[in-house]
């Protein structure tokens, strides 16, 4: 349908259709860059275009393999909601709320970086 890009043809198939496919947005993108230490910005192509797609695509799947946490609309939707609250730009990384801290891959560099800074 002209006028319907990816980002909402996914939207709509996954959390209407339950069709186990990726929304990618910038706050996934600065979800995925936690989980992953991509140190890239998120608008960049590489990242909102190419492996941004690739990366939620394998959480999505990864959903159906075992034990199922929820729909793929679910994932989604708890992806760009984390991405708005626990990763926002100010986010810190290391917020006691947030659910996904102790896989952010940034974090662990970050304090392993630090540790060595130390004299």
């Amino acid at each position: 349908i002209e006028g319907i890009g990816r980002y909402t043809a996914s939207a709509v198939a996954s959390i209407a259709y339950g069709v186990e496919v990726p929304v990618v947005d910038g706050n996934v993108c600065r979800v995925l860059s936690r989980l992953t230490g991509v140190a890239n910005h998120i608008k960049a192509g590489v990242m909102k275009d190419d492996l941004g797609w690739t990366l939620a695509e394998r959480i999505v799947k990864a959903n159906g393999e075992g034990e199922r946490v929820g729909t793929p609309g679910e994932v989604n939707q708890a992806l760009m909601e984390l991405g708005a609250t626990y990763c926002s730009p100010s986010g810190s990384g290391i917020d006691e709320g947030d659910p996904l801290k102790e896989f952010y891959a940034s974090t662990q560099l970050g304090v392993a970086i630090g540790a060595s800074m130390c004299f």
